[in-house]
């Protein structure tokens, strides 16, 4: 089903979420109908990843350090508009980052991770808007757990993840906030709920807005 699209009048847009929520797959979408930049976070290029997966305490702190400075030089390069596009969007923020080392680190390690992680943030470009894509993480892992790269993800983990997301986004304030459910939603077999979606998001200029498309399955 082909949108028709409105134009998007943000400048810069995150679309934030726990592993498997669907960020890019949004982001992707998005860009492509809206005439946007979009910026995917590299994930799979962290060298420390699948070893991480394989020994948590012994890989976390060499992973993390990797992901706050892949994520700071990407982001640095890349959030810049140019003459084909109107907007740009993302699938990670500066602050994710900050949430995966609350969980995966030690205490030692989170002391010394926070000292660059500040010196960071300083430099961070707020977005005009967040997008908080919500998925419980009992239906999160039944979506994701025939997929080869989320096999590595546990249900405990993954449980992790979701809460101290929830828990964040819970008391964000730092951006106007759009916060969709997507337990019952497929953006690239539904379509029609990314229209609506950029309507919210059009209308997301202050505070939070929740977009709940589906009630029950």
């Amino acid at each position: 089903m082909e949108i028709n699209a409105d134009r998007i009048t943000h400048n810069y847009i995150v679309v934030e979420g726990p592993i498997g929520v669907g960020k890019s797959d949004l982001v992707k979408l998005i860009a492509e109908r809206y005439r946007g930049k979009q910026i995917l976070e590299k994930s799979y290029d962290n060298p420390f990843l699948l070893k991480f997966y394989e020994n948590k305490s012994l890989y976390a702190f060499q992973t993390q350090i990797f992901f706050l400075l892949s994520r700071y030089n990407q982001l640095k390069n890349e959030l810049y508009l140019d003459l084909f596009t109107d907007f740009i969007i993302s699938d990670f923020m500066i602050l994710k980052d900050f949430l995966f080392a609350s969980i995966n680190l030690s205490e030692q390690e989170f002391c010394l991770y926070r000292q660059l992680f500040n010196l960071i943030q300083k430099e961070n470009v707020k977005p005009d808007v967040v997008v908080y894509l919500y998925c419980g993480a009992e239906k999160l892992y039944d979506k994701i757990k025939n997929i080869d790269t989320a096999k590595l993800v546990s249900r405990d983990y993954l449980e992790k993840v979701c809460k101290v997301y929830n828990d964040f986004f819970l008391r964000y304030d730092e951006t106007p906030l759009l916060v969709v459910n997507t337990e019952y939603i497929d953006f690239i077999k539904e379509p029609e709920y990314v229209y609506k979606l950029v309507q919210e998001l059009e209308n997301t200029r202050g505070g939070r807005r929740y977009y709940n498309p589906v009630i029950m399955p």
